[in-house]
């Protein structure tokens, strides 16, 4: 049953009519059993949800059943667009196209059943035990004890990336990814770059073991260890572990750059423009804070000074792996060349608005960002790279919209909690350096 803040979007939101079942765990168990009944689908929860309002809806979900789980995804067009479907689907596959998709016409919705996917094109392939087999036999020649392995789901984002472990033995493991055309080759770039870096203690990373470009997916190493995401959670996880952490953040930004692209600063300011316009859609109310707030976000980005080195891009507690052996850093798919005070900014970002939704305990974030640069600092003796609230700031903003899509009960107290945070940023950010306009942030923007 959809909450009142979720019917309100809805009714906003009159050019996708299939909304509502999107968003609406219940209706959507509903049709999912009438669509396959054979499956006997006892619970659905869902996974994923990318949201463009006017535009699309796409979600994932992860069915229960008495033969285990089952995956799906389902989007919600416009008319013309679902009418485009819908005829594409009415004249049949093309040669290696994807299987034809489930359609509730009245609901311009149309839902496919993993392992189908119209964007990540090796999907298929590696779900199937006989294709996987003569693909890593051809991909992983060295790698014989792959060939046979079994795959296991660890995270899914319908139409953008397929994460999944390949298991042969206890001891023969690797990591899979398929991608949607747009992050495969920055994927392969990246992959590339990290197989040349030679990196110091604490840092240990995953070396690309094999690709199909055709299939867009890339075989890496497997990293054992704790996800620090999950220590963070647990009763003495507050901030053990970061001076490590820190240290090996300096490992990556001292690597050479190699063939990795260039972060501009008008990336970033966009996105918190977008962010802003996103946050405007969901709280109205919030409508003209979020926009002046994002403002002066994007011009303080655009001021800043051009530091061009190695960057993770999307640093968080959950691309860290903790282990005897050292510190696992994960997911170089977005790396670039940019400001290293962006991936302190969204590692600190993440656990802000993780404290916020209530995922972690409040009040450990300020301990953490010290633990995390006195060992950033050690190791490549330097001070603290500047910008770091400005860069909290953004990546607050960013996070905020993703209260909603996270289906969070009470995201829009949420969102504002967020942005109260994202502003307090923007002031202490305005207290150490010139900012670009005289008011940073009004008393209004709190």
């Amino acid at each position: 049953m959809l909450s009142s803040p979720d019917r309100r979007v809805v009714a906003r939101d009159r050019n996708l009519v299939g909304l509502a079942l999107l968003l609406d765990e219940q209706r959507a168990l509903s049709a999912f059993r009438d669509a396959w009944p054979h499956h006997r689908l006892e619970a659905l929860a869902t996974t994923y949800l990318s949201y463009k309002p006017g535009v699309r809806c796409l979600a994932g979900y992860l069915g229960q059943t008495p033969d285990g789980p089952v995956r799906w995804h389902a989007k919600a067009y416009t008319a013309g667009e679902y009418a485009q479907v819908r005829v594409a689907t009415a004249q049949g596959p093309s040669e290696g196209s994807a299987s034809a998709p489930w359609l509730l016409d009245d609901q311009c919705v149309a839902a496919w059943q993993f392992p189908t996917d119209r964007n990540l094109v090796g999907l298929s392939d590696l779900a199937s035990a006989a294709r996987r087999a003569r693909w890593l036999r051809k991909r992983l020649p060295d790698d014989p004890a792959l060939w046979g392995a079994r795959l296991d789901t660890l995270r899914y984002k319908p139409e953008r990336r397929y994460v999944g472990k390949l298991t042969a033995t206890e001891r023969t493991e690797a990591l899979v990814k398929v991608y949607d055309p747009h992050d495969f080759e920055n994927a392969w770039r990246a992959a590339k770059v990290v197989q040349a870096w030679t990196v110091g203690e604490p840092l240990i990373v995953s070396r690309p073991l094999g690709r199909s470009k055709g299939r867009r997916f890339i075989v890496s190493q497997w990293l054992a260890g704790e996800p620090l995401s999950d220590v963070l959670r647990g009763a003495d996880g507050s901030v053990q572990h970061h001076r490590a952490v820190g240290a090996a953040l300096a490992e990556i930004h001292r690597q050479a750059p190699g063939c990795l692209a260039r972060s501009a600063p008008e990336d970033g300011a966009m996105a918190v423009l977008a962010a802003a316009n996103a946050v405007a859609w969901l709280s109205p109310e919030l409508t003209r804070r979020a926009r002046r707030l994002a403002a002066r976000i994007a011009a303080e980005l655009l001021a800043e000074p051009g530091d061009q080195r190695p960057i993770h891009s999307d640093f968080s507690a959950e691309q860290v792996l903790v282990s005897d052996h050292g510190i696992g850093i994960i997911d170089y798919d977005q790396m670039r060349l940019g400001d290293p005070a962006a991936d302190f900014g969204t590692y600190l970002a993440w656990l802000e608005w993780n404290e916020v939704c209530g995922a972690l305990p409040a009040g450990n974030t300020e301990g953490i960002a010290e633990a995390l640069n006195d060992g950033y600092c050690r190791q490549a003796q330097c001070r603290q790279p500047y910008h770091i609230d400005l860069h909290v700031a953004a990546g607050l903003l960013r996070l905020a919209p993703h209260c909603f899509r996270a289906r969070h009960a009470d995201w829009p107290t949420q969102i504002e909690q967020v942005m109260r945070h994202a502003a307090q940023r923007l002031r202490d950010h305005a207290r150490h350096h010139q900012p670009v306009h005289e008011a940073t942030v009004s008393s209004s923007d709190r």
